[in-house]
């Protein structure tokens, strides 16, 4: 579960972590709220895998659409029977 962090002046939730100034108010956030370091460079490994595997799925929807276009649907096998 994750931390609850809020800004000290505002006393609202920390909307963005990354940015060294409260999104509501503009005072500056304590250097124990923002990400560290580590925590940006694992935060970026973990969206580089997911924008990875997001591509990889899109690429094979774009494939299995295209498939089915090649394929006739079962309606058309039945209107070419009845003639």
């Amino acid at each position: 579960m994750s931390k609850a962090f809020g800004c000290p002046k505002c006393k609202r939730p920390v909307a963005n972590r990354n940015r060294a100034e409260c999104l509501y108010c503009g005072a500056a956030l304590p250097e124990q709220v923002l990400f560290s370091p580590e925590e940006r460079a694992q935060r970026e490994r973990r969206l580089e895998q997911e924008r990875a595997q997001s591509a990889a799925f899109e690429q094979e929807l774009t494939q299995l659409k295209a498939n089915l276009k090649s394929k006739k649907s079962w309606y058309q096998f039945w209107k070419k029977e009845e003639r």
